[in-house]
């Protein structure tokens, strides 16, 4: 049975939201999935200077990779970090990208 669209764009999201908060990296300033989803990817805090948001572009998606692969979903890393590089794209915009590479298994 195929998984729909829909049923992707709504697991990775709340994914992408969770990863995003996690304590040790904590990216997300948001309190909410439907606030986070508005937001651009420039929102997210990903540090001052180009060299340190790459940085945490990098380990962001390393660890989201990681997470994903443990429910036999690929996404590769340098296919999510590049979709991440447009600061002005919304996180919807994103999610929405990603589901049209992820590989669901």
């Amino acid at each position: 049975m195929a998984i729909s669209d829909e049923k992707k764009f709504r697991f990775l999201s709340r994914v992408y939201f969770g990863v995003s908060d996690n304590p040790k990296d904590d990216v997300n300033p948001f309190n909410n999935v439907d606030d986070f989803m508005k937001a651009t990817v420039g929102d997210l805090r990903w540090g001052q200077s180009l060299d340190v948001r790459q940085r945490s572009k990098i380990r962001f998606v390393s660890n989201f990779s990681k997470v994903l692969d443990s429910f036999y979903i690929t996404l590769k890393v340098e296919d999510a970090w590049a979709s991440m590089q447009d600061d002005q794209k919304t996180n919807h915009e994103l999610v929405t990208e990603w589901v049209g590479i992820a590989k669901f298994k």
